[in-house]
Order: C-alpha cells, then sequence, then structure tokens
C-alpha cells in the first residue's frame, strides 16, 4: 500500500506541502509552463499557528509512541514526499541557474 502511494506520487505532475508557498509557486510555474502575476508567498498573512507537534512533547512516552504505530505509513509517506518534493524543486532551480548550459544563448563571436 506505502509502495503505491509513493508511485502515486511519483507519477504527479505537482504536488505541494504545506508551508512553502516560494517552492511550491516554482514547481507549479515549471509544471504547467505559466508565471504567477504575484507571489504565492504574498498571499499568505502571518499567523501563530499552533501545531499539534506543539504538544506532542506533553504526551507522555506510551501515547507518543502509540500516535507513531498507527500513523507509521502516513509519516513514511510525508517523509518520502519531502524528499521527493525538494529533489524537484532543486532540479527546477538548476534548470533555471545562469550555469545551465541549456539556458545560456550560444552566441559566437568572430
Amino acid at each position: 500500500m506505502l509502495q503505491s502511494a509513493m508511485d502515486n506520487l511519483k507519477n504527479l505532475a505537482f504536488f505541494s506541502i504545506h508551508g512553502y508557498p516560494n517552492e511550491t509557486q516554482l514547481l507549479f510555474e515549471h509544471a504547467f509552463n505559466i508565471k504567477f502575476k504575484v507571489d504565492l508567498a504574498e498571499g499568505i498573512k502571518p499567523k501563530t499557528i499552533h501545531k499539534s507537534s506543539d504538544y506532542f512533547d506533553f504526551l507522555k512516552p506510551e501515547i507518543k509512541e502509540h500516535i507513531r504505530q498507527v500513523n507509521d505509513l502516513d509519516i513514511k509517506l510525508y517523509e518520502f514526499a519531502k524528499q521527493l518534493f525538494y529533489a524537484r524543486v532543486e532540479y527546477v532551480k538548476r534548470l533555471k541557474s545562469p550555469d545551465n548550459h541549456l539556458n545560456q544563448s550560444h552566441s559566437t563571436t568572430t
């Protein structure tokens, strides 16, 4: 089941991970060959967000372990998704880099 979910994720042209608007925009623009008029990050207003991890430290060790066990496949999929997401971000950044020979104009001087 986990492998199937990982394969499905790999085959998606685009996916994002919440909390990374700049990287999400970079991948979206590349995948669909469009340019946003405004940066995604500009539309996100800073606010205090309480994540479940904020409370995790206060739980008893046996409760933490139970949570990890029942969410094991989700945790593994999320870790895989983060790795894939960042690999795609790095790939697109390399493509857009001025050092990339595919983006340089090959002018000749005589």
